[in-house]
C-alpha cells in the first residue's frame, strides 16, 4: 500500500471512532424523585428559574411543564471571551419525579432553535455551564427532600 493511502484511511477510522462516540445533543436527563403536586412543582420550578435569571417560556400545569429561557452571559475581552449559554431549563413533573433537561442552543435569525449541547451534573458539563442552572436543581432537591 502507497503510504498517502494508509494515512488516509487510519485517518478516516480515527475520524470516524471519535464521532461515533461523541454525542453532543443526545438528551442527558436529570431525574429528582419528587411527591410533591403538579401546582407546587409549577409553583416552585418557576420562582427558581426566575431567581437564577432565567425567563420563563411555558409553564403548564395541565402537562406538568416548565421551561425557562436563560440569555446568553459574555466575560471576558478579545481573545479571553467567553460565552456561556444561552441555556434551555426544561423540567417535566413525572409523578414520583422531575425529569430536568438542560440546553445550549443557538437561536438562528430565522426564529429557529437549534440544540448544540446537552448538560448534565456529570463530569461532562463544564463548571461554568453548572452555575447557570445548579441552583434551581439544588432547589427543586430541597423542594422534594432529596
Amino acid at each position: 500500500m502507497k503510504p498517502v493511502f494508509l494515512f488516509l484511511l487510519l485517518l478516516t477510522a480515527a475520524l470516524g471512532q471519535g464521532c461515533s462516540s461523541f454525542k453532543p445533543r443526545m438528551p442527558r436527563p436529570i431525574t429528582v424523585p419528587c411527591g410533591v403536586s403538579k401546582d407546587e412543582f409549577i409553583r416552585t420550578t418557576t420562582q427558581l428559574l426566575q431567581q437564577s435569571g432565567y425567563q420563563i417560556a411555558e409553564a403548564d400545569a395541565g402537562i406538568g411543564k416548565v421551561q425557562g429561557n436563560h440569555v446568553p452571559v459574555y466575560t471576558g475581552l478579545g481573545e479571553n471571551l467567553q460565552v456561556n449559554g444561552p441555556y434551555v431549563f426544561e423540567a417535566n413533573y413525572a409523578g414520583d419525579n422531575i425529569i430536568v433537561n438542560v440546553f445550549v442552543v443557538l437561536r438562528e435569525q430565522n426564529g429557529r432553535v437549534k440544540v448544540l449541547r446537552t448538560l448534565d451534573e456529570t463530569g461532562n458539563t463544564s463548571e461554568n455551564d453548572k452555575r447557570y442552572f445548579a441552583p434551581v436543581l439544588n432547589g427543586l432537591r430541597q423542594l422534594c427532600g432529596k
